[in-house]
């Protein structure tokens, strides 16, 4: 995973923009940690 950015100026210039846009960032690196991850020692041909 690399940089992630959030801020008012991402989802509109106020307060409710930076709040979805830092909630968004944190459930992209949650997902990127937790279920993402969980599926990476599966081996190959079976369903998940």
């Amino acid at each position: 995973m690399g940089i992630a950015a959030c801020g008012d100026w991402c989802g509109g210039p106020r307060i409710e923009g930076a709040f979805l846009s830092g909630m968004a960032a944190a459930g992209a690196l949650l997902r990127h940690l937790t279920v993402d991850r969980s599926f990476q020692n599966v081996p190959v041909g079976i369903d998940r």
